[in-house]
């Protein structure tokens, strides 16, 4: 039997919080998310949960520096529901932000990526023009989000040069949490041909749909980098 290391089963938590969270009835439950906290103090945040939502944060995953928060908040019934927020420049401030930053620094630094250096984050949203929805808009077969070390107006100058920029990409909702922000680049490939989908169209496959796509002006135009292309063909995001 694989032993499962502490990061993946740590992972394998948050995992089961998305999309939409899950309900937890006792403090023992909430362990496995807080591997940087003393059962005392975990007890101590499921107590406040039961009469105010409670916020803290939970340890990165991939970047360095970066936490995830966790909402606590009473349900109808007798249990208390979970809920991953997005990240923001007040994720930091949230309690217990320097434990788990910190017990992420020693128990998987090789795995950490460090953000430093990074200019540009986004996500490639590929969405199927043959396959719509019942409003008529084009499916979303998957995504990769990725961070760079150049800016927008360099970056998308060719596929070469985003593919020798890319720092991290990756397909995994827990990674792809830490990568974006409220600023990050959001660009829509057909899943089909790999081409841009332009408005409402992919001038490639010649289909129309009912959604306007909108992408930053510097953003138009650009070619899906090889690796982004390798990985989402690998997860079977993309055909052929």
């Amino acid at each position: 039997m694989a032993i499962i290391s502490p990061r993946e089963q740590y992972h394998r938590a948050l995992l089961q919080l998305l999309p939409h969270g899950q309900s937890i009835q006792s403090p023992g439950e909430l362990t496995p998310l807080c591997p940087h906290l003393t059962y005392e103090q975990i007890e101590s945040i499921f107590s406040q949960a039961q009469s105010n939502r409670y916020s803290f944060a939970l340890p990165p995953c991939s970047i360095k520096g970066r936490v995830h928060v966790l909402c606590l908040y009473k349900n109808n019934g007798a249990s208390i529901q979970t809920l991953l927020t997005p990240l923001s420049e007040e994720s930091l401030q949230k309690p217990f932000s320097q434990e788990a930053v910190a017990f992420a620094n020693t128990n998987w630094p090789k795995r950490l990526t460090d953000p430093k250096k990074w200019k540009t984050t986004g996500t490639v949203f590929f969405k199927d023009p043959k396959n719509l929805n019942t409003l008529g808009a084009p499916t979303t077969q998957g995504s990769v989000s990725w961070a760079a070390s150049k800016d927008v107006s360099s970056l998308l100058k060719t596929a070469k040069s985003w593919n020798s920029a890319l720092k991290i990409y990756t397909s995994d909702p827990i990674e792809a949490r830490e990568i974006t922000s409220t600023q990050e680049l959001r660009l829509f490939f057909c899943s089909v041909c790999c081409n841009e989908l332009f408005k409402d169209r992919c001038i490639t496959c010649a289909c129309t749909f009912n959604e306007n796509l909108r992408v930053m002006g510097d953003a138009q135009g650009a070619s899906l980098p090889k690796k982004i292309a390798e990985l989402a063909k690998r997860e079977g995001i993309i055909q052929g």
